[in-house]
């Protein structure tokens, strides 16, 4: 459970980190809410997030390592699809 709260938090904090390209969406959100956001920061906590839930997956279930793997794998794209 913590994991699922943690990467809910890594969505947080990729809105605060993109905050400047986001103005009308965070628009949509109180400003308790925007006050809120701001305390998370996704890319000094991604890495932990990542290799810990690596491990969490090749220990229950290794048959879909790969699959995660290719989910959150960085590669440098030319063009960004719904599949991306």
């Amino acid at each position: 459970m913590r994991l699922i709260k943690d990467g809910e938090q890594l969505t947080l904090g990729l809105y605060n980190e993109l905050s400047g390209y986001l103005e009308d969406e965070l628009k949509l959100f109180t400003k308790d809410k925007r006050e809120y956001i701001k305390k998370f920061h996704f890319k000094s906590e991604y890495n932990a997030w990542y290799n810990e839930s690596l491990a969490l997956i090749k220990q229950l279930i290794p048959e879909r390592l790969e699959d995660f793997k290719q989910y959150y794998k960085y590669e440098k794209r030319k063009e960004f699809t719904y599949a991306t």
